[in-house]
């Protein structure tokens, strides 16, 4: 795993941006509002965003001399996450600052096939491996009440009790069956 500047990545590798606009109607529960960006970037030393190496163009400088530009980077896998990073790099300068180095996965020498595949992959299986089952309010509850303070707090989610009932408070009949 490498660490890059943010501003290196371009957006989406043209073959994996196809697969996620065919896909668009996915959706997921979490928003940057449930994440801070210190839990962003946490998650992305976990789960590291996958990116390939945009070829840079050559160019010449006032003097005719010639220049390659710095590389920048496609994401290919991690879609969710870079989404939710662009969008708090956009809400806050302080949070843009935060998010300036970010953990990803360079790949090298990776066929169109294989990019394909991969973003697949993380499209598709993301939701499974990270959904929750079909009683989401009471395991979120479990979840807030074995996970430790430091942890919650860069996972806002947690905070809200429009999202998650204390345990101390009386359910109400349809959280039981959510």
């Amino acid at each position: 795993m490498q660490e890059i500047e943010f501003n290196r990545v371009s957006g989406l590798h043209p073959k994996a941006a196809a697969l996620v606009k065919q896909l668009h109607a996915v959706s997921f529960t979490a928003s940057v509002k449930d994440i801070d960006p210190a839990g962003l970037l946490a998650l992305a030393r976990l789960y590291p965003i996958h990116v390939v190496e945009k070829e840079s163009p050559i160019v010449t400088d006032a003097k005719e001399s010639v220049v390659q530009e710095e590389s920048t980077f496609q994401v290919i896998a991690g879609f969710r996450l870079y989404e939710l990073m662009c969008t708090a790099r956009v809400l806050s300068v302080q949070d843009a600052q935060l998010l300036n180095l970010i953990p990803v996965i360079i790949h090298q020498n990776i066929k169109p096939k294989e990019i394909v595949a991969l973003a697949e992959l993380d499209l598709a299986g993301s939701p499974l491996l990270f959904s929750l089952g079909n009683k989401v309010f009471e395991q979120l509850r479990l979840i807030k009440n074995h996970v430790s303070a430091d942890t919650l707090n860069v996972l806002p989610k947690y905070r809200n009790l429009r999202y998650v009932k204390d345990t101390s408070l009386p359910q109400q009949a349809d959280e039981l069956d959510a």
